[in-house]
Order: structure tokens, then C-alpha cells, then sequence
């Protein structure tokens, strides 16, 4: 139980050489929000606050904390994960499924979805490194030559902000949860404007050279649906539906489907 973190459906972005989001680090206390994933009510998962989490939670919940697809080809990859059992249960979440896809075209969609059994905020968290610019909807996660942009799609009401991440580390051994506070980079924090009790998040995530970000896509969404159009300077674009119908071009339910060039590709 020592070497678990609260961090189910989580996950790390590498790439032009620099981490542009991931974790925190080793830590004396273990809180969710070191981690990419999600808060409800500003609270994370079950015994975070504590170094050994987790500890006496029974089995029968911890199995259902589990990934629950993965496929790739040469042109995606794409994972599915089912967190919402790893929530304190007072907290009432039923559903927090993250969909997680990455396209050889060099972007990431990350759609989640997350329902309560009450009306409740939900916050997308991504941790960075160094610096966090935010811009409405759009955000950049800068380490040094290499970024992260980020663009909220959906919900398009949303309140973000920009704090310094503020963790504490390990201590001696025989005392490791009684380390020194530290700031370990920014975090961005993305919340549902009000409360509800379905939320579905969908971010598109695309690492670029910081020096080339004059050249990146543009993201913008269709007339109805979850879905986006994303259009590349070379001129072509591609359609990403997910979940149902995405203006002219639809997905079967719980999936995302990216229409490319008049062919199409459907994940789960």
C-alpha cells in the first residue's frame, strides 16, 4: 500500500524531449490532485491526505479500478480506463470513465466521463512542470523549448485557473510522511461552471516546439454533439465524433470515431 498514489486515470506526456505534464514526484503525503485525473467537489480518491492510501479499502472496489480497453494500429492508440469505485464513497460517483486517444497526426483526445449520484463540480487537473499560459479555453503548458497546448472543447462553460503546486515531499526513513512542504511547478485546474450530475470533459492536447507554436491546428466544435474539427496549416482537417452524432458524421455511442480523408476509423 506504500507505493500506491491516488492517481487512477492518470497519465504522463512526453515528448520533443521534456515531460510537458505528468506527476509530481515522490511524496511523503499523497493527494490526487499531484496527478492528472480528476476531482469532484475538490476532493480526490479514497484515503488521499495520507502516505499509505488505499489501505483497508476492500478488493471488491479496488478491482473495478481498471482499464477496460486498449488498441492501437499505426495510426492511434487508445485506451479506456473505469475509475469512479477509486472515489471517496461519500462523494457519490457512479461513472468516471476516461477515454484516452492519441492520433499519428500528433494530437491527444482526452474525453471523460463523469456522473454523481448528486449535483456536484467536477475539475479536469493537468500538473506542468515550469510555466502554465491561459487563455480562455486554451491553454500552454511551456517547459523551456517544448509545450503543451491545450484546448477545452467541451463543457463550454467552464471556470480555469493557474496555481503553484504545493506537495509535500518524503521525509527520513521511518518518519516519510513527515517531509518539507515544496512547490513542484503549476497546475491547471478546469471546473464545470455549475454543478450537475453528468459531466463530460473533452480536451484535445497537442505537443509542439515552443518556437513553432505560430504553426499549430486549430480546434473548433461542431453544431452539435462532443465533437471537433480539427484543421491542420497544411490544409487538411479531420472530424472527431464522439459519442453519438457530430454534426453531419456520427459514432455509435461510447465511442470516439476520427473521420479522416472519407475514411473512418472507430475506436471504443
Amino acid at each position: 500500500t506504500g507505493h500506491a498514489h491516488p492517481d487512477a486515470n492518470s497519465f504522463i506526456i512526453w515528448a520533443h524531449g521534456r515531460y510537458l505534464t505528468g506527476d509530481t514526484g515522490y511524496l511523503g503525503i499523497k493527494q490526487t490532485d499531484d496527478h492528472n485525473t480528476v476531482l469532484i467537489n475538490g476532493r480526490g480518491q479514497e484515503k488521499e491526505g495520507v502516505y499509505e492510501m488505499f489501505k483497508g479499502v476492500p478488493n471488491e472496489r479496488l478491482k473495478n479500478i481498471r482499464l477496460t480497453d486498449v488498441s492501437f494500429n499505426a495510426k492511434s492508440f487508445y485506451a479506456k480506463g473505469e475509475a469512479a469505485s477509486g472515489y471517496f464513497t461519500e462523494l457519490g460517483v457512479t461513472k468516471f470513465d476516461r477515454h484516452f486517444l492519441y492520433s499519428d497526426k500528433g494530437y491527444f483526445v482526452v474525453w471523460d466521463e463523469v456522473k454523481t449520484d448528486k449535483p456536484s463540480t467536477a475539475t479536469f487537473l493537468l500538473n506542468a512542470d515550469r510555466e502554465v499560459k491561459i487563455n480562455r479555453t486554451t491553454y500552454d503548458l511551456v517547459n523551456l523549448d517544448a509545450s503543451l497546448r491545450v484546448v477545452t472543447v467541451t463543457p463550454t462553460g467552464v471556470e480555469s485557473e493557474v496555481k503553484p503546486q504545493t506537495v509535500q515531499a518524503r521525509g527520513l526513513p521511518g518518519s516519510v510522511d513527515k517531509g518539507d512542504s515544496e512547490q513542484r511547478g503549476m497546475q491547471l485546474r478546469v471546473s464545470s461552471k455549475s454543478e450537475g450530475t453528468a459531466t463530460n470533459f473533452v480536451h484535445v492536447l497537442i505537443p509542439y516546439r515552443t518556437a513553432e507554436r505560430n504553426s499549430l491546428p486549430t480546434i473548433s466544435s461542431v453544431s452539435s454533439g462532443l465533437g471537433f474539427v480539427i484543421k491542420f496549416v497544411d490544409g487538411q482537417s479531420e472530424t472527431v465524433c464522439i459519442n453519438g452524432n457530430c454534426g453531419d458524421q456520427k459514432s455509435e455511442t461510447g465511442k470516439i470515431v476520427v473521420h479522416r480523408d472519407r475514411k473512418t476509423k472507430s475506436v471504443e
